[in-house]
């Protein structure tokens, strides 16, 4: 029976031993490696996919993948593209410890644009059996669209003209290119606002001038050109001749009444 157990023994050694020299110990295996060559984290805080007035701020970090085991990172460089327009950013030859912080002022315009931001990191594995180490290069790559909005609507006055008007109401028609949230328009330096087109009532005679504002709602502010024109205050003071000389007409027969009357009382006085 122990040369039974001494056989079993000896074939399960042979076997081991057979199966240990098939292993390349030379090529990576989790089970016998230590390190990572997971490329790093790129999380962006700014900008995303909105609207932005004002200065853009491009803000993000890079940090160490999370890996199994323990990550041994390096970061070699880093670049970002505007519209496939590339820049280098200033890069420290860092083991990712802690995360990388980058911010800068982006110089873009009025539009749509595509950000991309690239990290070029190396990994390094150790081999805990040979104790070799390998290095392998990794990119990681982020890619955001976004939009810029930093000018106003454009204004422009359809129905006032620079000419002369006989009506004391005129119409003010105007029109915008884009959504508003607010309108109003100055006339002869006196804002009103108004949420839409409006009609410029009881104008006095003489010059008069009109500018009519909008802010989109990203709070941009467009203005229309000002309009010059002239109300004729002698047309307006013809049209109003009838009404004043009713008003004449009815006070002077009022106190003519009123003196009959009293003229009356002191006759009937003496009479009586």
């Amino acid at each position: 029976m122990s040369d039974m157990k001494k056989s079993i023994t000896w074939v399960t050694i042979c076997l081991l031993v057979i199966t240990f020299s098939q292993i390349d110990y030379s090529e990576p295996n989790p089970y016998y490696m230590e390190g990572s060559n997971a490329a790093p984290i790129i999380t962006v805080y700014s900008p995303l996919n909105e609207t932005y007035t004002g200065s853009v701020l491009l803000n993000f970090t890079i940090s160490r993948a999370q890996d199994w085991w323990q990550s041994i990172q390096k970061v070699s460089s880093v670049s970002y593209c505007i519209d496939k327009k590339s820049y280098n950013l200033i890069t420290v030859n860092s083991n990712l410890s802690i995360p990388l912080n980058y911010s800068t002022l982006l110089n873009t315009t009025d539009g749509t644009h595509v950000l991309e931001i690239y990290v070029n990191s190396i990994g390094s594995v150790r081999n805990l059996i040979t104790g070799d180490v390998s290095e392998t290069t990794n990119i990681s790559k982020f890619v955001e669209f976004f939009t810029v909005d930093n000018t106003g609507p454009h204004v422009e006055i359809i129905s006032i003209e620079n000419i002369t008007y006989s009506a004391r109401d005129v119409e003010l028609i105007f029109a915008c290119n884009e959504s508003v949230s607010k309108t109003s328009y100055v006339l002869d330096d006196k804002e009103i606002v108004i949420t839409g087109n409006s009609t410029l009532t009881g104008l006095t005679g003489g010059s008069h001038s009109i500018k009519v504002f909008a802010w989109d709602t990203y709070g941009n502010i467009g203005e229309s050109q000002t309009i010059y024109f002239t109300v004729n205050g002698s047309q307006i003071a013809s049209e109003s001749f009838p009404l004043i000389l009713l008003i004449v007409v009815l006070l002077l027969s009022f106190s003519v009444f009123t003196v009959y009357r009293i003229i009356k009382k002191k006759l009937l006085r003496r009479i009586g």
